[in-house]
């Protein structure tokens, strides 16, 4: 299997990825998570002898399939297309299926940078579907996610923060009418009154390009500290709580920041906490939107894989969306679906389509 690894090592070579030897002799299904590359592998033989499938992502290039014989001799395989086209749907959907059949194992990421462990995945499947907790996932993703950038309040709201990176410090008179708006937060616009206009002091310490879900966990005590400080800044604020801090900061930090309402607590089990256990009302406030955070954190990095192709395709489409804004967007529509009475719009494209939801069939 010698060939196999200098053939794979010499194609990653400009990365500086290659195969654990000892591994791919033993002929062990495994993954690679590295300088942005998820790269799923398994073994096979036909009548050309042994070879290597390798089923690589990287969200600022398109996707490899292929097939490495022990011969040395490459193969090009079906993958995702770079440009969507009319039939673009049925040819994600095809894809999707080779892949499911090929790395059918659900896969256990150790949040170590390269992993290869014996029998299963240590990075997450490609199978269209973000398991939020052992017992509750949420399938149909890319279809709701589309969905939602077309019919809900991407337009309306995701797009009119990104319109604002000039001020990343800044939160403007615009964008709380943006949340009040397409968010329906209903926050009083004189809570606000001494942070609108000018540049915060807690949110310039957070970094423009801080992710939550990519961030190591060397560095990730450090971000989340500073995410608190400015939860609790907002949060100090009468009338402005986790839910309207958290909706405004995302549209400054769309990468870093979680959304902290109801719905996502509930699905995350995000226990209540007692007011006498904090200080004032914007440490507490802060604590929960940081456990939302916390646990959404883990959920992305448990779905790394869907999560990169789901940011991949949507930009395909023209859709600027951040990992943990994928991750709210899925969890927020099946909790709208699963309520009662359910969200009368969801609910309608949910039966058109098939789609299934948490809790749908009890």
């Amino acid at each position: 299997m010698s060939r196999i690894v200098e053939m794979f090592n010499s194609y990653f070579e400009t990365w500086a990825i290659s195969l654990p030897p000892e591994s791919v002799h033993k002929g062990l299904p495994g993954a690679i998570f590295q300088r942005g590359w998820g790269i799923q592998c398994c073994f096979g033989a036909d009548a050309r002898g042994r070879y290597m499938d390798f089923y690589a992502a990287n969200r600022l290039t398109n996707d490899r399939h292929v097939r490495i014989y022990e011969s040395g001799n490459v193969e090009s395989l079906p993958a995702i297309s770079d440009f969507l086209h009319e039939n673009w749907q049925a040819e994600y959907e095809e894809i999707m299926q080779i892949r499911a059949r090929k790395f059918p194992v659900k896969p256990q990421w150790d949040g170590s940078e390269i992993g290869w462990e014996t029998g299963k995945w240590v990075f997450m499947d490609i199978i269209d579907r973000l398991i939020v907790k052992p017992g509750i996932e949420v399938h149909d993703c890319m279809a709701k996610v589309l969905h939602f950038c077309q019919h809900d309040a991407y337009a309306g709201y995701d797009v009119r923060g990104y319109a604002e990176e000039d001020q990343p410090d800044v939160v403007t008179s615009e964008l709380l009418t943006v949340m009040n708006s397409a968010m329906r937060a209903r926050s009083k616009r004189a809570a606000w009154d001494s942070i609108l206009g000018h540049p915060l002091t807690e949110l310039s310490a957070i970094p423009v390009d801080a992710d939550l879900i990519e961030t190591s966990d060397e560095e990730w005590p450090d971000l989340r500290d500073r995410l608190h400080d400015c939860l609790c800044r907002l949060a100090q604020q009468p009338w402005i709580t986790d839910m309207a801090a958290t909706k405004v900061l995302y549209l400054k930090r769309p990468r870093l920041v979680a959304i902290s309402d109801s719905y996502i607590r509930r699905a995350l089990d995000i226990p209540e906490t007692k007011w006498s256990d904090f200080k004032d009302r914007g440490h507490y406030y802060a604590a929960r939107g940081v456990a939302v955070a916390e646990s959404l954190r883990r959920v992305g990095r448990d779905n790394m894989s869907l999560l990169y192709h789901i940011q991949k395709d949507a930009a395909k489409a023209g859709f600027r969306l951040s990992k943990a804004r994928i991750i709210d967007i899925l969890v927020w529509v099946d909790m709208a679906l699963a309520n009662d009475p359910p969200h009368q719009m969801w609910h309608k494209k949910a039966l058109a389509s098939g789609w299934n939801w948490i809790g749908k069939n009890g």
